[in-house]
């Protein structure tokens, strides 16, 4: 293989790991929004740390908890915390 070729390869291979870390990134950084973007929703979710897996194949968060928007006397309530969760085989 000639030197050019080998330097091509190379930065497609650069440049395709790139694309994922930098979507790895942004999606870590816009989750929390997305899932409590609805106004209407009765709950919502924190967490300290989201580490999405290579390419995408399931996510970690850690310190996660749930707890309601409103709250009065009439209406039940749930709240709930854990450490660690752990979603695998995501397609």
């Amino acid at each position: 293989m000639s030197k050019k070729v080998k330097i091509i390869l190379a930065s497609i291979l650069f440049l395709f790991f790139g694309f994922f870390l930098v979507a790895e990134w942004w999606v870590e950084v816009i989750f929390l929004d997305i899932i409590n973007k609805n106004p209407d929703r009765a709950y919502n979710i924190s967490y300290d740390d989201l580490d999405l897996h290579t390419f995408f194949k399931g996510l970690t968060l850690e310190s996660a908890a749930i707890t309601p928007l409103h709250v009065n006397d009439s209406s039940t309530a749930i709240y709930g915390k854990v450490k660690h969760i752990e979603i695998n085989g995501i397609r």
